[in-house]
């Protein structure tokens, strides 16, 4: 009798003590926290094109790259994640183009301190293919750019060795000194070019350059983040190739959320080059219509063909007003209509004028963009139209339409 008491006892559920609880709560949470964390640190990489692996974060534009000069161009990028140090970290990366034959590969090291003012050092080596005219800004590469990268029509090989150093003076700012020594490369001529007849010459210099960037949500009209850039740079002849020029480079965003279904932005973008020792050094890189459908890319000419302009100076201006049209998140029908309109003045130095064309007439377009029309997962696909008018409309009406796929990364 008592052996029976005793063996129906042991099988009873044992209640739980007030300490008990505790501990299981706080492992619920501790287990929650994690979750949490591993989630931010994934949309935080997933933004700067990165997918998480561990101890290190693969580069998601080297594993399949595409512009139309080198075709197909599969390759591998790694970086050192912060699960393995916060120290440092260490990136390489190597790629193939599959049509020109060209091998791109690289590393750097960078070294990072904590402390009020957050800073990080960078040595690199890299041998790779870059657009021709480009401009970019300090941390200024966002999700929905990406695609512009697809349209790219002609190339200048870089080689370049040098340093960076970043530092951020408070919560708002950051600032980048940079120094290199690159050897340039161009491998074809350039659309602009008005006597096309052979390949620009590889020249060898030193670059110096200075980059800022500012961002702060506006305190006196909620829901306006203003971010403005600037970059100064100053190129120096190396190696007997003559030269000596300067850049001056700016940007300002204002993107407008107030609550409800209207979301405004606008992007100004102004430069300047001093001297400019060759073709190669004439900003040409603001347009991606390479065939009349392509991939949406917010923030350049969708109608304009790339490199085919030129300038010493420009102005840039896109204006953009979305509408939700429907916001049921239960659905994935979420469509959002976006009006746009661009428009785009340069000019050139008289010792360019008769050697490139220029748009000192201005160049305009506007169009439509259906955005999230259907959801997959995070990402949403659209369809977008624009067309180009004003001073250098072509004589063929198609060819002043371009038509694009959309693809949202909700991340």
């Amino acid at each position: 009798m008592v052996l029976g008491h005793f063996a129906k006892a042991q099988n009873q559920a044992q209640a739980l003590t007030a300490r008990d609880s505790l501990l299981i709560q706080l492992i619920d949470s501790l287990e929650t926290q994690r979750m949490a964390e591993l989630e931010a640190e994934r949309q935080r990489q997933l933004a700067r094109g990165y997918w998480p692996a561990g101890l290190v974060n693969m580069e998601l534009g080297r594993l399949f790259n595409y512009n139309h000069f080198e075709g197909i161009k599969p390759g591998l990028g790694l970086e050192t994640s912060r699960y393995l140090t916060t120290r440092f970290t260490l990136s390489g990366f190597y790629s193939y183009s599959l049509r020109s034959c060209d091998h791109s590969y690289g590393g750097s090291y960078t070294h990072h301190l904590s402390g009020n003012i957050l800073t990080a050092w960078q040595v690199f080596a890299h041998r790779d293919q870059y657009e021709t005219g480009s401009f970019t800004f300090l941390d200024g590469e966002i999700a929905d750019e990406r695609f512009r990268k697809f349209a790219v029509g002609t190339v200048d090989r870089t080689e370049a060795v040098g340093g960076q150093l970043k530092l951020r003076p408070g919560r708002y700012g950051k600032i980048a000194l940079h120094f290199s020594y690159r050897h340039l490369s161009p491998l074809a001529p350039y659309p602009f070019s008005l006597r096309a007849v052979t390949t620009p010459s590889t020249f060898k210099e030193h670059l110096y350059g200075l980059y800022w960037r500012w961002q702060r949500k506006s305190t006196w009209l909620p829901g306006l983040t203003p971010t403005l850039y600037t970059n100064l740079r100053h190129g120096r002849e190396a190696e007997d190739t003559p030269g000596n020029y300067w850049q001056a480079e700016a940007q300002a965003d204002w993107l407008f959320e107030p609550a409800g279904r209207f979301k405004s932005s606008l992007r100004l973008n102004a430069a300047q080059i001093w001297k400019a020792p060759s073709l190669t050094h004439l900003y040409s890189a603001f347009g991606t219509r390479s065939n009349p459908i392509a991939l949406e890319s917010r923030h350049s000419m969708a109608t304009m063909r790339p490199n085919e302009f030129a300038a010493t100076r420009f102005f840039q201006a896109f204006l953009r007003q979305s509408i939700t049209l429907h916001s049921n998140k239960q659905s994935c029908f979420q469509p959002v209509l976006t009006i746009s309109t661009s428009a785009l003045w340069g000019t050139l130095h008289s010792d360019w004028k008769t050697l490139a064309k220029s748009v000192e007439k201005g160049y305009f377009e506007s169009g439509l963009y259906f955005e999230d029309l259907f959801r997959m997962a995070s990402i949403g696909y659209g369809l977008a139209v624009h067309y180009r008018y004003g001073p250098y409309q072509m004589d063929r009406s198609i060819d002043n339409w371009s038509f694009r796929l959309g693809l949202n990364f909700h991340l």
